[in-house]
């Protein structure tokens, strides 16, 4: 509305200095439903359109799932053409996911980074549209729902709560054996589709959860994330192994699901871990890393090392290629966790740390996190954490 304002008024002069960018590629973000995807045969360009805008997709834009991208999404099928992973078509029009009518990622969100081109002919396109943009990235997903609360129910045979019997497609489950309830409202399962899989059970502090057979969840807290699907879903809700009336349920298809708190007694990794929740860097001016610590735990969960939190224990950060760390906590970054109500657990396993460093030379692309005790040595690592790169 400004731009057109101002052009009507300017001078002849004044509309080559200032509206002159009408006609220019100018940078573009757009975040919304996705409406289509469309191949119209050889030579044509592939379109994706977003809330009514075409979005042109090459084979060089990156493509990505919160849980994976187009280039390592390896489909089990065999129907992809791209080496084994997806093609274009595969990955938005593809299989359905479980729980939804709509095929691959149409009808779900899109967010596209890239130039809009007022100027550009889409080949093949029916419509016969001028002007498109030509994306760098595109992330999508089916629908961004989120849970948060108390989980009500369970059923759980070990692992990560996922257990589910799998179709010869490898992708599609015939019956869900585990899953989890929460708020006394829907029945959660993880996602296994490989365009979009669940990651591990995991605590608030990123750490792999391992269940013993009939452990249940129930009383926890918890968060999810993932898309509530609109159509029913097969759930072995009484146990026993198969399908009865009633167990098609609707359900949430989660990629995320963590539990509030940790628990030591739940550690997939008995041995000290370092995890990274937060990598982020700005040009030229500030690093900064938000994660956990667990140290060595017995079977009950309690620390064998004296707790997390000792007076000489850093993180430390080392880019590829330089020996010396390229950045260094301080002991008083690393906080012990504490209980679920704020009370300090003595001994504690569990901390948290954040580093903040304002001082760096660069941004690096990947980093190694290592836990270091500066009088004992390395206590656990992390390699090759990518760094998400703000200008």
């Amino acid at each position: 509305m400004v731009r057109k304002i101002l052009c009507a008024a300017a001078s002849a002069a004044a509309i080559t200095a200032v509206c002159a960018t009408a006609t220019a590629q100018v940078l573009v973000e757009v975040e919304g439903p996705i409406d289509n995807f469309e191949a119209n045969g050889p030579g044509s360009d592939r379109i994706l359109t977003v809330m009514g805008i075409p979005v042109i997709i090459t084979g060089q834009t990156f493509l990505y799932s919160p849980t994976a991208d187009r280039r390592s999404a390896d489909d089990p099928v065999g129907i992809a053409t791209n080496n084994g992973n997806y093609n274009l078509g595969q990955w938005y029009k593809g299989l359905k996911f479980p729980g939804r009518s709509e095929r691959g990622f149409i009808g779900g969100t899109a967010i596209v980074l890239g130039t809009f081109d007022p100027n550009y002919e889409i080949v093949g396109d029916p419509e016969g549209r001028i002007g498109a943009i030509i994306p760098d990235e595109v992330f999508s997903e089916p629908a961004e729902n989120v849970v948060l609360g108390l989980i009500t129910d369970s059923q759980c045979s070990g692992d990560s709560c996922d257990a589910a019997d799998i179709a010869a497609d490898g992708i599609t489950v015939d019956l869900y054996r585990d899953w989890v309830q929460g708020n006394a409202g829907p029945y959660m399962v993880p996602v296994f589709d490989p365009r979009m899989p669940a990651g591990p059970l995991v605590d608030e502090l990123g750490f792999e959860l391992d269940l013993d057979p009939g452990d249940s969840l129930t009383g926890f807290e918890f968060g999810v994330e993932g898309y509530y699907g609109d159509t029913t879903t097969p759930i072995d809700l009484d146990g026993n192994g198969s399908l009865d009336a009633g167990e098609e349920v609707q359900a949430l298809h989660y990629f995320h699901m963590e539990l509030v708190g940790a628990n030591g007694a739940l550690l997939a990794n008995t041995g000290p871990e370092v995890s990274a929740l937060r990598v982020d860097c700005r040009d030229g001016d500030e690093l900064e890393i938000r994660g956990g610590v667990h140290s060595p735990v017995d079977a009950a969960g309690d620390a064998t090392d004296g707790g997390a939190v000792q007076g000489a224990r850093v993180i430390e950060i080392y880019v590829d290629g330089i020996p010396t760390p390229f950045s260094q906590s301080t002991p008083a970054d690393i906080v012990a966790l504490g209980a679920p109500d704020g009370t300090v657990v003595v001994n504690d396993p569990f901390a948290e740390y954040r580093l903040r460093d304002r001082t760096i030379p660069f941004c690096p692309t990947e980093i190694d996190i290592v836990w270091t005790d500066l009088l004992g040595g390395e206590i656990a690592r992390l390699d090759d954490v990518a760094v998400a790169v703000a200008p």
